[in-house]
């Protein structure tokens, strides 16, 4: 999810580059979204990253940037050899 309760909004304000199970490349497009529009429909626009498989993660490095930009990379995820 981008932001809190954006379900309600049924899609508006988001445009879908990629689809579930496709594999994407380092810089490939997943998601263009309208900023404006979900600061003023959405509950929120923070947007919490998960991790569902911790227990594959063997190191985890965040940026040290208090602000992500387009192609800026947020953090980086090193798997263990499972």
């Amino acid at each position: 999810h981008v932001g809190l309760e954006t379900v309600k909004l049924k899609g508006k304000g988001f445009k879908v580059h990629t689809k579930v199970g496709k594999k994407v490349k380092v810089g490939s497009k997943l998601l263009t979204l309208d900023l404006e529009y979900l600061k003023t429909n959405a509950k929120s626009i923070i947007t919490p990253v998960v991790i569902t498989n911790p227990d594959r993660v063997q190191h985890f490095d965040f940026s040290e940037s208090p602000t992500i930009n387009s192609k800026d990379i947020m953090y980086t995820i090193t798997l263990n050899n499972q």
